[in-house]
């Protein structure tokens, strides 16, 4: 399992993106499936890959990347494809934009799966005390509370922004979550 937990603007879309590409060259009979936050990211996504592996347009009888806000429509749709082929689980690699964004059925834990995003909240003691309830309590602990994480700094460094300037438009909880990626810094 790769899990990213980390600021908003690092680069965490760019590295999925590059992972879905490495994977599929190295996988030639394999699919990947994104699941992404809002229906907008659909489109951004599918702009990121060649249309001949793309099912954007719908007129790709195998496409190798499918793109969708639900993990259980994309599931099905392979378990019962109209017309389609069906796609075993093992030649499937499941990856997820802005996990902490979607309901628990949503997100199961996978051995495989790639996970990235920005903490929805802070966490706090009380939420560890119902960590099974909590998408990213429960990736990070079914992953051995091993993630990677890429600081939201060096995007403002590099940019020639004051992070005095930009911390003063937001609360403490909410810049250490944002920038830092301290979800439990609450």
């Amino acid at each position: 399992m790769y899990l990213e937990i980390s600021g908003r603007q690092t680069g965490k879309t760019m590295r999925l993106v590059a992972e879905v590409n490495r994977f599929l060259g190295e996988n030639p009979d394999h699919v990947a499936c994104i699941i992404v936050g809002t229906g907008g990211m659909i489109r951004d996504f599918h702009r990121r890959f060649p249309a001949d592996i793309n099912d954007f347009r719908g007129n790709n009888p195998c496409p190798r990347i499918h793109v969708r806000t639900s993990y259980k429509e994309l599931v099905n749709s392979f378990r019962n494809p109209r017309g389609g082929r069906v796609v075993a689980e093992e030649n499937i690699r499941w990856f997820w934009d802005e996990f902490d964004y979607h309901s628990l059925r949503e997100v199961p834990v996978l051995e495989t799966g790639y996970y990235c995003g920005t903490a929805k909240f802070n966490r706090s003691i009380e939420d560890w005390e119902r960590w099974s309830d909590d998408v990213l309590l429960r990736l990070l602990v079914e992953n051995n509370f091993m993630y990677t994480s890429h600081h939201g700094m060096k995007h403002l460094l590099q940019n020639g922004t004051s992070p005095s300037e930009f911390k003063s438009h937001y609360s403490p909880e909410e810049f250490a979550r944002e920038m830092l990626s301290g979800f439990d810094a609450k």
